[in-house]
């Protein structure tokens, strides 16, 4: 099969968006909300969407024919920050759950080849990353890592509970919980983010540093629309937790350093956050950046009604 890869015209454009509809997503819940309102619908397949994946980002259409709309696959980048990724790809076929063929592996490998050296040509981002559900095929995984990506360890666990919990203590009077302005305060989230990670014995510290920017750069785009509240022991610094209310469900991040981790005074932070944050919700997703962080932990949480899962999404990574 011969495929060539470029930056996709008006009807590839077009194309591409009428496979989102038909489901052919690396996020399908997301267009399935748009599909059930017309208006939204028609908004997004005639103006939004065309503006947006010309304008705003940049689309890649693979294709047998140059400027065919019969397109093979699409590749469409977003960015923010020091950050560039994909807000959405797909082949002719939804790959959800499904094993690739290996001509549906060439075409997503050379989308993926050529937009990353597009990028690194045309654009001046530190980092990329590509969103892929937990669940996909290892052959998806590795196309990325013969690219160079690599599965930061970033909230790939997360712990779930119906609300409200088995317990509702107040809070702990050894632990300052504030809420900060997020303008104010995304920076030092971000160095509190790091209070999560610990050093592995045989990491070389640079490179474990390294990583930590990466996933700073990451999460900064989460910042903006979330809640956060810094958290003190002894009028020092020891941790932040970010809020968000995503339908009935709250949604809470935490960063803390490790003697914390497993403790119960964590236990009952935790157990006290959702009557002070989540009235009228349904259900709460707690995750911490690192798997290391909800090991130490899972056992105390579990014992509050919460059950662990793989979260949904992972996101690769790349350094420009």
């Amino acid at each position: 099969m011969s495929v060539e890869i470029e930056k996709a015209n008006g009807k590839q454009v077009k194309t591409a968006i009428d496979m989102l509809f038909a489901g052919i997503s690396s996020d399908p819940s997301s267009m399935e909300s748009l599909k059930k309102n017309w208006w939204q619908r028609w908004l997004f397949q005639n103006l939004i969407g065309p503006r947006m994946f010309q304008g705003q980002m940049d689309s890649f259409v693979a294709v047998d024919t140059p400027g065919s709309a019969d397109i093979l696959g699409f590749l469409i980048l977003q960015y923010s920050g020091d950050l560039a990724g994909t807000f959405d790809w797909g082949v002719r076929r939804s790959l959800t759950r499904q094993e690739p063929t290996a001509e549906e592996r060439e075409v997503l490998s050379k989308l993926l080849s050529v937009g990353l050296d597009w990028l690194e040509e045309h654009k001046n981002y530190p980092y990329f990353y590509f969103g892929l559900m937990s669940d996909s095929s290892l052959s998806i995984k590795g196309i990325l890592e013969e690219e160079g990506l690599w599965l930061p360890d970033y909230q790939l666990v997360q712990m779930v509970a119906p609300f409200p919990l088995q317990e509702n203590p107040s809070m702990p009077e050894e632990l300052k919980v504030t809420l900060q302005l997020p303008t104010q305060f995304q920076a030092r989230a971000l160095e509190l983010m790091r209070y999560d990670y610990v050093c592995p014995e045989d990491a070389d510290e640079a490179d474990f540093e390294e990583d930590l920017d990466a996933v700073a750069a990451l999460h900064t785009a989460t910042l903006r629309s979330a809640k956060l509240l810094r958290v003190q022991q002894e009028d020092e610094d020891v941790g932040f937790i970010q809020h968000h209310q995503w339908k009935d469900e709250l949604r809470l991040t935490l960063s803390l350093k490790p003697h914390l981790w497993g403790s119960d005074l964590e236990r009952q932070l935790v157990a006290a956050l959702p009557g002070q944050l989540g009235r009228g919700s349904g259900r709460i997703r707690l995750r911490t950046f690192s798997q290391h962080h909800t090991d130490a932990s899972r056992q105390q949480w579990s014992s509050l009604g919460f059950k662990w899962e793989i979260a949904p999404w992972q996101r690769w990574m790349v350094s420009l």
